[in-house]
C-alpha cells in the first residue's frame, strides 16, 4: 500500500464533480475542497488514474489538471502543519472492501 494525494483544478463543475466521486469510490478522502488523500496498492492506484483520465478526456479546458503522488512514510512524518491539523487516522488505514468478478 502506498499514501497518495490527489489533487485537482478544474473549471467544468460537471467533470470536477465525477473526479470528486472518483476519488472517493476508491477510498480516498477529501481533505480539501480539490484534495483528497488516500492509500491504495499500485494496481489499484493505476485503475484510479486510468479512470481520471478518462473523466479529463471530457473537458475542452486545456488549463484544467490534476496531479497525483506518492508519499513514503517520512516524508508523512516531516511535513509542516499550519492550521487546522491532519488526523491520519481519517486518511489512512481504512479498511477496504473490493470486489472482484
Amino acid at each position: 500500500m502506498m499514501l497518495a494525494w490527489i489533487l485537482y483544478d478544474i473549471s467544468d463543475n460537471k467533470i470536477r464533480n465525477r473526479i470528486a466521486a472518483v476519488c472517493k469510490d476508491y477510498g480516498f478522502t477529501r481533505y480539501q475542497k480539490s484534495v483528497f488523500c488516500g492509500e491504495a496498492h499500485e494496481r489499484i492506484l493505476a485503475i484510479l488514474l486510468d479512470r481520471i483520465k478518462d473523466e479529463m478526456a471530457l473537458s475542452d479546458e486545456k488549463e484544467d489538471s490534476v496531479l497525483v503522488f506518492t508519499v513514503c512514510d517520512t516524508c508523512m512524518k516531516n511535513r509542516f502543519e499550519i492550521g487546522k491539523k491532519m488526523d491520519l487516522k481519517n486518511f489512512i488505514k481504512k479498511p477496504r472492501l473490493i470486489i472482484i468478478g
